[in-house]
């Protein structure tokens, strides 16, 4: 995290928060992929071991430098396995990889591939080549038969604008596995039925899916109302729908749907007030109904949290042109050389 000046928050001053350098936190339910590089002598011969560890330290050196100011005498707290694995390599080109052994503490190998889709599915916004690997990985996932695999690959689809196959990508989860997150299923439903102009189908989904008409959800304890997210697209695609009734003989049926746009985006912003798309379809809302006032409200709001871009691209610069560390950290996909030949670790 860092501060508008580009400066590292590093004293757990949060009130100085400006804008997130990189993120490469593990939120429940996703993955991450880091990559390591390693040179091996060419003469190496028989199989290599490879061994790993995550480690934890609760402070790093410079935070406790301000701890303890002079009395300082560097980082002696203990440092935390949380996890450890290892794995054999043949050195032999023409050898099959070696399978990882099932001790019944680890995952399957459909699990396995799913959370490296994951985290290369997280990782492909700014990479096209990383969404085509977690494509791959993906259709893994699906030939072992599980529906992660279909359903996994609509959001990869969907991220690169392959509408008719995350159609049918979804069409396959439904098929192979009905009872398997249906919301989860709904959602890139509605996403997919906004693309291909089915608006009447995607209000419907999405109001099912805020109203949590799932009854394995419900058992769950989960209330997708909550979602603003949903709620806000819910409240766009209502006025994308108000706009094809046109002429005055479709007025009441416009401005019914305008009055239930308006609702959906106003519960939205209960949730989330400062959500820029709450507020921006608002004003599209509030001109269309004639009330010019409330439009100007939430465009001044539209500005108030509107980022500002050219203060975030200064404050980034600034910090990965003074850290080299960092610099390669916020890399889209940053290999970290073991050997420290390939750039700083």
């Amino acid at each position: 995290m860092l501060t508008r000046e580009g400066e590292r928050l590093d004293r757990r001053n949060g009130q100085d928060t400006f804008v997130a350098l990189y993120n490469h936190q593990i939120p429940p339910g996703a993955a991450a992929v880091v990559h390591y590089a390693i040179a091996l002598p060419e003469d190496v011969a028989g199989p290599v071991t490879i061994e790993a560890a995550l480690r934890y330290r609760k402070f790093d050196t410079t935070y406790l430098r301000y701890v303890e100011g002079e009395a300082f005498d560097g980082n002696d707290l203990p440092v935390i396995t949380l996890a450890a694995d290892r794995i054999e390599l043949s050195t032999d080109p023409a050898a099959a990889p070696a399978a990882p052994a099932d001790d019944g503490g680890k995952p399957d190998d459909w699990q396995r591939w799913n959370d490296y889709g994951i985290g290369l599915l997280l990782a492909g916004a700014a990479q096209q080549s990383t969404l085509r690997q977690a494509e791959e990985a993906f259709r893994r996932v699906e030939q072992l038969g599980r529906p992660d695999g279909p359903l996994n690959l609509a959001r990869v689809y969907l991220k690169e604008g392959r509408v008719a196959e995350a159609a049918a990508a979804l069409q396959r989860a439904a098929d192979s596995a009905p009872g398997f997150r249906p919301w989860t299923r709904a959602w890139l439903t509605a996403l997919v039925d906004r693309e291909n102009g089915h608006l009447d189908n995607a209000i419907e989904t999405l109001r099912a899916l805020l109203d949590t008409r799932f009854a394995d959800a419900r058992e769950r304890g989960f209330d997708f109302g909550y979602d603003y997210r949903a709620r806000a697209m819910l409240g766009r695609t209502l006025y994308e729908r108000a706009r094809l009734e046109r002429g005055e003989r479709r007025r009441d049926q416009r401005l019914a749907l305008l009055g239930q746009a308006r609702d959906e985006l106003e519960l939205a912003l209960t949730h989330d007030p400062e959500n820029l798309a709450a507020h921006f379809n608002l004003a599209l809302v509030y001109d269309d109904l004639g009330d010019p006032a409330r439009a100007a409200e939430h465009r001044a709001l539209v500005e108030r949290y509107r980022p500002d871009d050219h203060a975030i691209e200064q404050a980034v610069a600034a910090h990965r042109r003074s850290n080299p560390a960092a610099d390669h950290a916020a890399e889209p996909v940053a290999v970290y050389d073991l050997q420290g030949n390939r750039g700083p670790s």
